[in-house]
């Protein structure tokens, strides 16, 4: 029996985002997949959503920290627009009732990478 091919991150985050409607047309897409990459490695950075995540993610794509997170939220909110929220609720583990922030969003992402891996 031939062993399971692991995704790269990357590309089992962006399979994940897309699966709940993103689109690669948003720039918030790759803002959001390096993100979730990087509470995939440090958890912990959770907290430190500005300096720790926007920060890098700015120096990295060659943006401002205010773009990373304008564009995650857009992203976030286009999801949230949907009318099914079924597969949002599926990745949070339950039913939301708001829109959710852009740090519950992202480690919410990662948690259901972590625990679904």
């Amino acid at each position: 029996m031939a062993p399971i091919l692991e995704l790269p991150p990357s590309d089992e985050i962006e399979r994940i985002l897309r699966k709940l409607g993103a689109s690669g047309c948003q720039v918030g897409l790759r803002f959001a997949v390096y993100s979730v990459a990087i509470l995939l490695k440090e958890p912990d950075r959770i907290h430190y959503i500005v300096k720790g995540i926007y920060m890098e993610v700015a120096d990295q794509l060659n943006v401002k920290p205010s773009s990373v997170e304008r564009g995650i939220r857009t992203m976030v909110l286009s999801l949230w627009k949907q009318p099914d929220h079924s597969k949002l609720d599926d990745v949070f583990g339950h039913h939301l009732f708001r829109r959710p922030t852009n740090s519950e969003f992202l480690e919410s992402i990662a948690y259901y990478i972590r625990s679904n891996s």
